[in-house]
């Protein structure tokens, strides 16, 4: 009798619990057809391997990832996706998810952040695109200002005077290059920077010649009827330096430690930089630019 008794109760209990999940089950479906998936999901995750709860339970939890998306909550949407593993798309959302933060830190000018999102992404719809465009927006932040330095023009300027070459050992132009983050650049060269050192190639010159022809510099300034320094003075103010003063604007790309300067006379002129470094080539010689 006992043994009945037992078995009665734990039947009546069986059908007890049955008729709670059952009922359970219906309030759960009834807030997805609704599509109330949080509370759905809360009841679904309670019945276990009641019916096909467990389904409906990644199927809430796909939509509420899905709603994350949509609403820009792309962390609790990674989340969501990720636990969901291999259901549906869930992985391709995880991508989707990761990209569109992506792009929203890159609007934002987030670049630093964005470029690690969008390196993580690898070939993902145009990450690698705009990856690069990170990059250069990156770099171009850090070139942004002024740069200064010279460039040793010898071998240019004693292209017209060759008889100097062994007088004149340097003469340096200063050159000062001004950076936007728009990619804009403007490069000035000041060509007065090096009179002083041509000047005193020339005074050596013709102190030579002087004495190439026997006569002393007091000589030569007597039938000049001025000072040899006044006479040079002379020669230079003659002289059209605006080959060596000149000042060039145009469009600038950076990136990857290199940077392209496009003056917008169908030529580039490429370079390459490190930190408060710049190097490169321009129509008088080879430049060297630090950050002022």
């Amino acid at each position: 009798m006992k043994k009945l008794i037992t078995c009665i109760l734990i039947l009546t209990m069986a059908l007890a619990l049955a008729g709670c999940a059952s009922g359970d089950y219906k309030e759960a479906q009834a807030l997805f057809d609704k599509g109330e998936y949080e509370a759905a999901s809360r009841i679904y995750s309670s019945l276990a391997d009641y019916k096909d709860s467990a389904e409906k339970l990644k199927e809430c939890r796909y939509q509420q990832g899905c709603a994350a998306l949509e609403q820009g909550d792309y962390e609790r949407a990674v989340l969501l996706f990720q636990q969901l593993g291999e259901y549906q798309d869930s992985q391709n959302k995880v991508l989707e998810s990761q990209y569109r933060e992506a792009v929203e830190l890159f609007d934002e000018g987030e670049y630093e952040v964005a470029q690690w999102r969008f390196e993580a992404l690898g070939d993902y719809e145009d990450s690698a695109d705009r990856l690069s465009r990170c990059r250069s927006e990156l770099a171009l932040a850090a070139l942004e200002g002024t740069w200064t330095g010279t460039v040793d023009a010898v071998q240019f300027i004693v292209a017209g005077t060759p008889e100097m070459a062994d007088y004149l050992k340097t003469a340096p132009i200063a050159i000062t290059l001004e950076l936007t983050t728009d990619g804009e650049y403007t490069l000035t060269s000041d060509g007065t920077t090096m009179l002083p050192d041509f000047k005193a190639a020339m005074r050596s010159y013709m102190t030579d010649l002087c004495k190439e022809e026997g006569i002393t510099v007091a000589d030569l300034e007597a039938q000049l009827q001025m000072t040899l320094d006044e006479f040079i003075d002379g020669l230079f103010n003659q002289m059209d330096l605006s080959v060596l003063n000149e000042s060039v604007s145009g469009a600038f790309n950076a990136g990857d430690g290199t940077i392209t300067f496009d003056p917008g006379q169908a030529r580039q002129v490429e370079g390459t930089w490190s930190g408060d470094t710049m190097s490169f080539t321009i129509d008088i010689g080879d430049v060297t630019l630090t950050r002022k």
